[in-house]
């Protein structure tokens, strides 16, 4: 009696499709699909497991914990930001007040791009420091783009005099400052608004620059504070306070 060849089993989905680091892969892509409805302190690694069709240990063995995992993320995100940059830099290298601009133009939108790697990237529980190198280093090279910026704008007489990290601080906080405002919806109160957000934010870059003195009643980009229905509203709530230093 002839006897037929068993039929081979087929592997499962979670044994087979994650060969050559695509689990790695897969779950920090699932961790940034999450990010987009919780925040990271919401987040597990079983979770993320389930999500990636694995067995509840198997993320351990790409990640120590969960926190290496976020910050993996952080670091996925200062990539993208490093790689925008330095693209920049590059294309402007013939223009230095075009590199200044468009810099700051870049992170903004970087940031309304990617918005769960903003958010991660500068989370006060997921910091660049010894315990996550591979961040630190990401994060280092995006601050460094800054500082070539700075020396390159101030060797063409665009930014002026003075050690370049403490110009190269300036221009972050100004330029993060508004991206997270924008990004929270924060702006819109005063007039910011989809289409005249990358105009406002260089009409701000604008005030660093050499010479900048000038009153900001008038944008040379455009931009005009307080020119929507709602931030009216907002402008006359504000004008009805009293101004405490006017008895000084």
């Amino acid at each position: 009696m002839k006897t037929e060849p068993k039929k081979a089993t087929p592997k499962s989905k979670s044994s087979d499709s994650y060969h050559h680091g695509d689990l790695r892969t897969a779950l920090l892509d699932a961790a940034v699909r999450l990010l987009k409805k919780r925040g990271p302190e919401e987040i597990s690694l079983r979770e993320l497991a389930r999500i990636a069709g694995v067995s509840q240990a198997a993320p351990y063995r790409h990640f120590r914990d969960k926190e290496e995992l976020l910050a993996q993320v952080a670091r996925q995100g200062f990539t993208i930001m490093s790689e925008q940059m330095k693209e920049t830099i590059l294309k402007c290298r013939a223009n230095a007040l075009e590199m200044f601009y468009q810099c700051g133009i870049a992170y903004f939108r970087m940031g309304s791009n990617h918005p769960q790697h903003f958010k991660l990237m500068f989370s006060a529980g997921v910091r660049p420091d010894e315990r996550h190198p591979e961040l630190l280093i990401a994060a280092s090279q995006t601050l460094a783009l800054l500082r070539d910026m700075v020396l390159f704008c101030q060797r063409h007489k665009v930014l002026g005099e003075g050690d370049p990290m403490h110009r190269a601080l300036h221009c972050w906080s100004v330029v993060h400052g508004f991206t997270t405002l924008y990004a929270d919806g924060r702006l819109s109160c005063v007039g910011v608004t989809a289409d005249n957000a990358e105009k406002a934010l260089m009409t701000l870059m604008s005030q660093q620059l050499i010479g900048a003195v000038k009153s900001l009643d008038k944008s040379d980009f455009g931009f005009t504070i307080f020119d929507t229905e709602e931030s009216r509203r907002y402008l006359q709530g504000v004008k009805s306070i009293p101004i405490i230093t006017e008895s000084f």
